[in-house]
Parts: C-alpha cells; structure tokens; sequence
C-alpha cells in the first residue's frame, strides 16, 4: 500500500529498519521478550520475501554480500540484496564463512564490483581486519566496505578496518557502489536526467547556471561513453544499465 502511495522501495526499507532497530532495543530494555523479537524478525523476514519479484536482468556486474564469520543477523543483507538487484547488479550472499572460504568463493566470482560487509556485532575486529584485508587482496579492483548497527557506536565509526569506507545505512551503501561503478560523471549523471527528462541543451543550461556550450560537451561525452548514436539512444542505454530508474 505503501508503495503504490508513492513511497519508494528504499524509503520503505529504511522504515522497515528503522521498526527493527526499535524492536532490538526493546528487547535490550526488556520491554519485549526474545520470542517477541523472533517473530519480529520473521515478520520483517517475509515483508522482504513478499516486496521481491523476479529480479531485472543484472548488467553492472556482481555486489557480494557477507557478514563477518559467526553473525546470525540477515535481514540487513536481505534489504541490501533486493536494492542492489533493483540497480541491476547481481547479488552474491555469502554470511557466516570462515575467511578463507569466503575468499575462494569471491576468487571465483565473475566481474566482483563491491564487497559489503554488515555488521550487528563487532567482538573480534581484528579478525574483520584481517578479512577484509585478505578480500582487499583477492579482487583489488572492488570496493570493500562496512556498515551495519555495529558501526553507529561512536567508538567504532571512525575505524576504517582496512575497508575503502564505512557505511551505516543502506541507502548510503547503494549511493557509494552506484557512484563508484557508474562510467559517467556526476554532472554527466546530472545531464543525463534532464536528457531523459526531454529539455534541450538551452534549457539545461538555464537549470544549471552553466553556457549550453558546456552542456553541449557533457551530452556529447555520456553519449561517447554509453556507445549511443543519439540522445535517445544515451537514455535507452542508461536505463539497460541501471543509470536511471
């Protein structure tokens, strides 16, 4: 219901989390009990079972999802698999490995773009530090990061765990893998979507504050780089390629 009202699919999830992480601390306080949180989980479980359908054809290679050997917690990763799907990256979940494991599997992993790790929990961190070292070193064209609740505690936000970047919410981890695995540039992306959107190159310009000369460059350059003949063909390109939704 909510979707059809016009929220959109990361909104939602964001308040699903957000409902999750009232539930946890409400079990923290004593206020629910573990049953309670259990069937919290399922329920939050199947609402991510139900939101996803048959996934769109993946052109942006793969995003590989795990968690540190031991943690339990998946729904986070159930989340970030349906919106990296959605983007058009194909999902490759891999929780609760020993690290060596988990790096042969990603070894033999086709086109890996970024390794994810979400974290509930963080009581060994050395033992994240050395995996994500060891991964950094298998595919060390990928982007590696961190996140999850683990990473909201202040002592441990600013700890890197030799991971390209930390992130604590879906939404800034699907905004750093997008812009990192984009061929275009920011303002290209920018001008693209106005491109979508029909204007011309003057009225771009007058959007942007910017010579339609230099939006002129810009469109002549995504055009170059998505390999399309015509400005429609640039936005047929984009969308084939997850750059716009």
């Amino acid at each position: 219901m909510l979707l059809s009202a016009g929220m959109s699919l990361l909104s939602l999830y964001e308040l699903l989390t957000d409902t999750m992480e009232h539930v946890g601390r409400c079990w923290a306080t004593g206020e629910m009990t573990v049953a309670d949180e259990h069937i919290a989980t399922a329920a939050a479980a199947r609402v991510v079972s139900r939101l996803r359908g048959a996934p769109p054809h993946a052109v942006r290679g793969t995003v590989v999802l795990t968690t540190p050997a031991g943690e339990q917690h998946m729904l986070g990763i159930q989340v970030l698999e349906h919106l990296f799907e959605e983007a058009r990256f194909r999902t490759l979940t891999l929780g609760d490995l020993p690290a060596s494991d988990l790096v042969d599997l990603i070894e033999r992993t086709d086109l890996v773009r970024a390794v994810l790790f979400s974290c509930h929990i963080l009581e060994e961190s050395d033992s994240l530090r050395s995996t994500v070292r060891a991964v950094r070193d298998a595919v060390p064209d990928a982007q590696v990061l961190v996140g999850g609740p683990a990473f909201a505690q202040p002592t441990l936000s600013d700890k890197r765990f030799g991971a390209h970047a930390v992130r604590t919410t879906a939404r800034d981890a699907l905004a750093t893998v997008d812009a990192l695995t984009s061929p275009l540039t920011r303002r290209e992306a920018e001008i693209l979507e106005l491109v979508a959107e029909g204007l011309t190159n003057k009225e771009m310009a007058d959007r942007l504050g910017v010579a339609a000369s230099t939006v002129k460059d810009h469109v002549e350059g995504l055009m170059s780089k998505l390999d399309a003949p015509s400005r429609a063909g640039a936005v047929a390109a984009a969308f084939r390629l997850g750059l716009l939704r």
